[in-house]
């Protein structure tokens, strides 16, 4: 049984269109903060149909998630589009959520997969002191040396050495710019795995655990 509150809507003001997934016990403790996951997709789910959100990624496994203590923000990217021309329009509506829902603000998290990667490694490096940590998953980064901001933020990145949509060195590169593995970056490689990395890295509950233990 899904124990998430799925909602869609638009953002009136920037037209951005998303979803936001809601623990069901969001409405049984008014008290309560959440910590929330900023979620940024793929280029094959850009456009203006949210249910393309259900096939890859963290979204896709929100679909059968159990107990899941996030609230996640999922916005949709216009077709032909990129997240970094889409930042100023995405942490506006990040702005809206955190007037209308019961966020911790100092747990909030940054991923995103393949393109979305690349937007989790962008939107990083233009706001570090906002995120309390960063998953990007088969990312890459449009300035690798410019990662370096972000060295001592808590971060963790996946990709499979198989991948053939983004190259696995892309991602090895830039955790050698953040100084290499260290108690503040990880880095899981998956040896015989490709760009369905996006979705597995997902299923690490691990992952989560990690997430909650980090704060600003």
């Amino acid at each position: 049984m899904n124990t998430l509150d799925k909602k869609t809507n638009i953002h009136l003001e920037s037209k951005v269109l998303y979803r936001i997934y809601l623990p069901n016990e969001y409405d049984k403790n008014e008290d309560k903060m959440w910590p929330l996951i900023l979620y940024l997709h793929g280029s094959g789910e850009s456009g203006t149909d949210l249910n393309k959100l259900d096939r890859f990624g963290l979204t896709s496994y929100l679909e059968h998630a159990v107990n899941f203590p996030f609230i996640t923000l999922a916005p949709l990217c216009p077709e032909n589009e990129i997240w970094d021309i889409n930042y100023k329009a995405t942490m506006a509506l990040m702005e809206l959520i955190l007037k209308n829902y019961r966020v911790d603000p100092k747990r909030i998290y940054l991923t995103g997969i393949s393109m979305g990667g690349c937007g989790a490694w962008h939107f990083g490096i233009l706001n570090p002191d906002f995120f309390a940590a960063i998953v990007p998953v088969c990312g890459f980064a449009a300035i690798p040396r410019a990662v370096a901001v972000l060295k001592d933020k808590p971060i963790w990145t996946f990709h499979g050495k198989q991948d053939s949509s983004v190259p696995f060195e892309i991602t090895e590169n830039l955790v050698k710019v953040l100084g290499g593995v260290s108690e503040t970056v990880r880095f899981t490689k998956y040896e015989d795995k490709g760009h369905e990395v996006c979705t597995l890295a997902y299923h690490e509950n691990s992952l989560y655990e990690w997430l909650l233990k980090q704060h600003l």
